[in-house]
């Protein structure tokens, strides 16, 4: 039964650490077999205690962002809050950072009209990323209401 259900995630960890041990034993033949194990083993445990990290951390960002958002369609209605959320699937909004409420926006002021009348400015801070210069991260900041704006980030 354990086999069958584990055997295909042993055989590709056999196979990766297989290879791992063929390319170090060239530079370190002294090194036995256990001693190749052991490094794979801890590496595989690294890895896996980082992935369940960052799993916890996007989880946690996830809750706090919902929020955020909860709490502007409460203070803004339905509409604003609909238009907010097209703005944000357009703009490549990233799920993986906090949003903030800030007192003052950053970023260059954008007339908007795309979402309505309920969003009619937006600031946004951009900066290219990649070798080709066709992709852009940065920050979009929409008014809440006076003195308050939501900070989002997005990346596309």
């Amino acid at each position: 039964m354990f086999w069958k259900e584990h055997g295909e995630k042993i055989k590709s960890h056999l196979t990766a650490f297989y290879e791992q041990y063929e390319y170090f034993k060239r530079d370190e033949p002294e090194l036995m077999l256990h001693d190749y194990a052991d490094s794979y083993i801890k590496n595989e445990v690294s890895m896996e205690e980082g992935m369940q990290s960052y799993i916890e951390g996007v989880q946690q960002t996830a809750k706090y962002n919902l929020r955020i958002l909860k709490a502007i369609k409460k203070v803004k209605g339905r509409t604003f809050h609909k238009h907010l959320v097209n703005l944000m699937k357009d703009s490549q909004a990233v799920d993986w950072d906090n949003w903030e409420i800030i007192s003052e926006p950053t970023g260059d002021h954008q007339k908007e009209d795309e979402y309505g009348k309920s969003i009619k400015q937006v600031w946004v801070d951009q900066w290219a990323t990649g070798t080709e210069g066709d992709s852009f991260d940065g920050y979009i900041c929409v008014l809440i209401k006076p003195k308050k704006y939501l900070k989002f980030r997005f990346s596309c």
